[in-house]
């Protein structure tokens, strides 16, 4: 039987909690083969405010420092999240990190990734919001169960 590879989308919020605990007990219940776990990140976009102009000379740029930090910001998220799966007994070796640029859709860059790094399901976590909020705006969850990609997608509540 080939082992199963997961790739766990997690964005730092709740719904990322309880998407880790959720595969850490899927995976320990895997008693044939431990899955292989990717932790995969698309970093936030930058800011308008930050995409127009440059900064002085001499002077910090902005968008450095905002890139800086969400990849600091990222980095320990990700390391919570492998800190977690431990925890719930995924071996620390089964499990790698991703963490990739915003390219504008997020969806896209999820299913690509899971194609480019050979996983056979997507798992993703569910925000709150209003039936009305996701009819409007959409979410990747939504995104992701409307196109036919050819990946099992686990939605985690």
């Amino acid at each position: 039987m080939k082992n199963l590879k997961l790739l766990v989308a997690v964005d730092g919020g709740k719904a990322s909690s309880r998407t880790i605990h959720y595969v850490g007990h899927a995976c320990r219940a895997m008693t044939e083969a431990a899955p292989q776990v990717v932790l995969f990140h698309v970093l936030p976009p930058l800011p308008p405010y930050l995409e127009a102009g440059d900064s002085a000379a001499g002077t910090p740029n902005p968008r450095d420092a905002f890139e800086t930090e969400s990849r600091k910001t990222a980095g320990h998220m990700l390391a919570e999240c492998q800190r977690m799966l431990a925890a719930d007994g995924v071996p620390p070796g089964s499990v790698t990190v991703e963490m990739v640029e915003n390219e504008g859709n997020v969806t896209a860059q999820i299913i690509g990734a899971a194609y480019r790094l050979g996983c056979d399901t997507v798992v993703v976590g569910r925000h709150g919001g209003s039936m009305v909020g996701r009819f409007v705006a959409g979410s990747v969850v939504e995104h992701l169960l409307r196109e036919p990609v050819g990946l099992t997608i686990w939605v985690v509540e």
